[in-house]
């Protein structure tokens, strides 16, 4: 959802049609779908302005502001999802391990890691290319 703040009715209008317009066209209609896709779009629109009293809400406070979904196009078409993004595929590690250690063996790590300055799994990373 985004918030937009409009100052007109006509304002409001305005951006509605142009909402429907471009919906219709994403979904690739054409001809009396098209108006029909349209002018129910609007009426909806129209009828969302009427049930909320917008027109008193621009005298008393000269503006409204009104919730909208985002389109696609303005979150660049890309589904919106929880958590962490993810790694492009090129620089993406594949592969996870877990390993127990001891205490000495442990702080051998954190201590390399400290000196270093590295992370404890770039500093796995480089013992294991050592191997080879």
């Amino acid at each position: 959802m985004k918030e937009l703040i409009f100052t007109s009715y006509q304002e409001y209008e305005e951006y509605m049609l142009n909402k429907a317009f471009s919906k219709a066209a994403k979904r690739e209609l054409h001809g009396e779908e098209k108006e029909g896709y349209v002018k129910d779009f609007y009426d909806r629109a129209m009828n969302g302005w009427k049930e909320d009293e917008c027109d008193k809400w621009i005298e008393k406070h000269g503006y409204v502001v009104i919730q909208v979904w985002k389109d696609e196009s303005e979150i660049g078409g890309r589904k919106v999802v929880r958590g962490r993004p993810k790694k492009l595929h090129s620089t993406r590690l594949n592969h996870s391990i877990h390993v127990r250690l001891d205490n000495n063996t442990y702080a051998k790590l954190h201590a390399y890691c400290e000196k270093n300055q590295l992370e404890v799994s770039e500093a796995i990373r480089q013992a294991i290319q050592k191997l080879s």
